[in-house]
């Protein structure tokens, strides 16, 4: 669980396939998003395969758009990001 200002406000299913947005705010989203790149690029995360955010696929979801701009790679069903990758 990302928090941002104490808030819960992303949820990583385990093994990095999905994640939950627990909050409605975009700013703490954002937020929560990039907590998630920093965690993967310091290597507290080994890497995030998204293929579902909020029970949905994730290639073509309203958020698409904005994990390309943080750093992941657009595949046919997910979206990935590694250390030292983008």
């Amino acid at each position: 669980v990302v928090l941002v200002s104490g808030r819960p406000v992303v949820s990583v299913e385990r093994g990095g396939r999905s994640i939950e947005l627990l909050d409605d705010d975009e700013e703490r989203i954002d937020a929560g998003l990039r907590s998630l790149v920093a965690a993967v690029l310091d290597g507290r995360i080994e890497r995030l395969s998204l293929e579902r955010i909020d029970g949905r696929e994730i290639v073509g979801s309203p958020y698409a758009e904005r994990l390309t701009a943080l750093g992941f790679r657009a595949g046919p069903r997910r979206f990935t990001l590694r250390k030292g990758r983008s």
